[in-house]
């Protein structure tokens, strides 16, 4: 029964993220590479279902009899929900270019959900017919977790995976998946102040780069500088850090705080054009987007002002940069189908930035996608981006 219900929960997972690669690589426009075919297929603004080649399911390491030491019985990193709580808890994914032919989107994470810390892969076209394929880039320790841990890793020094939020980022210069923090507690959550690199050429970790906090916060690659930037969520010790991800140096900026900003739930992005981190902080109405200006990293956050914004704004949405368009690319997945672009138009004569509202989704579109997770644990980036 479990092994069914973790079926369910991943062909779901499945076709909703192909439903959003699709309609954004429709979307976007410009294409780097040859589109595979089944997004030649889809018209321009909106969804379509997209079978993928295998289901997540087929890499579960707790059916692997080489990763799971109990097999066929329940594996030691199960936690409280299991494998599927990779795309139902609060955890996030990022998309790289260096995995399969069109890219793949990477998931980590579990919080006490899920204590598993393999890498998964949605290979964006890796199947035999051009078909998105699941695959696995790593297998999580085998031991049974020793919770709380103060060190936040397991004896093979890996990463014991908490929520990662908005926390996962895609270091491009050094070829890796950055985590921000791991996990330290069991039944309380607490998170270990420590980032984390898997080398994707090596398909090993490095780490732990200690440093002073990010919980439940949200992070962004600067590809100006090479960068990795994170921060917590307010209230939350920490403060504005950058990583370099291959020395491990780190670098710190205060909060400065600002009020409405940082909430949980926030997501943060690069603008590489105007180079801002951008942070989106809809859990309050009205729901704020800010800037942060990275020739001054220790400047204040500037709240925008937004033209033609939703009457409503949801904290569990996704926020990805295109950079054919040179705008942000929003989707609410409890506000239906509605797939926003959201654009810098330029600021006022209070220097404060303004960004405008565009809804991309076409009237005539009838497919409302399936949505990833409950509607209270976010999409936190696995809803991603894919131009070809």
């Amino acid at each position: 029964m479990h092994a069914l219900r973790t079926l369910r929960a991943a062909n779901r997972f499945r076709i909703l993220t192909a439903l959003a690669l699709s309609t954004l690589g429709a979307l976007n426009g410009a294409f780097a590479m040859p589109a595979p075919g089944w997004v030649k297929t889809i018209p321009i603004g909106h969804w379509r279902a997209v079978k993928s080649e295998t289901s997540a399911a087929d890499v579960d390491p707790r059916l692997d009899e080489m990763a799971n030491p109990n097999f066929p019985r329940s594996a030691p990193f199960e936690g409280n929900t299991g494998y599927r709580a990779l795309w139902e808890a609060w955890n996030s994914g990022v998309y790289t270019k260096s995995v399969g032919p069109c890219g793949s989107i990477l998931y980590f994470g579990g919080g006490r959900d899920y204590l598993g810390n393999q890498v998964v892969a949605l290979n964006v076209c890796g199947g035999s017919r051009g078909l998105p394929l699941w695959q696995r880039l790593s297998t999580p320790f085998a031991g049974v977790p020793q919770l709380p841990n103060a060190d936040g890793k397991y004896s093979n020094n890996t990463p014991i995976p908490p929520h990662t939020f908005d926390l996962l980022s895609f270091d491009t210069k050094n070829n890796a998946l950055v985590l921000a923090q791991s996990l330290g507690g069991d039944q309380g959550l607490t998170t270990v102040p420590a980032a984390w690199a898997f080398d994707v050429n090596s398909r090993a970790w490095r780490g732990p780069f200690k440093h002073r906090g990010a919980q439940y916060g949200a992070s962004a690659f600067d590809t100006k500088r090479g960068l990795t930037w994170f921060q917590p969520q307010q209230g939350s010790p920490g403060e504005l850090t950058s990583l370099d991800a291959r020395t491990g140096q780190l670098s710190y900026f205060g909060w400065p705080k600002t009020d409405g900003i940082g909430a949980a739930g926030s997501m943060m992005g690069y603008d590489p054009v105007r180079d801002r981190l951008v942070l989106t902080s809809f859990r309050s109405a009205p729901g704020a987007i800010s800037e942060r200006r990275l020739d001054r990293p220790t400047s204040a956050w500037v709240t925008a002002i937004q033209e033609r914004a939703p009457t409503s704004k949801w904290s569990q949405h996704a926020f990805a940069w295109s950079q054919a368009r040179r705008a942000w690319i929003v989707w609410m997945n409890v506000g239906g189908p509605q797939v926003y672009e959201v654009g810098y138009k330029g600021d006022n004569s209070k220097q404060v930035p303004i960004y405008t509202w565009t809804n991309l989704t076409a009237a005539a579109n009838t497919v409302e996608p399936i949505l990833p997770t409950t509607p209270h644990n976010g999409s936190f980036e696995k809803f991603q981006l894919v131009s070809f």
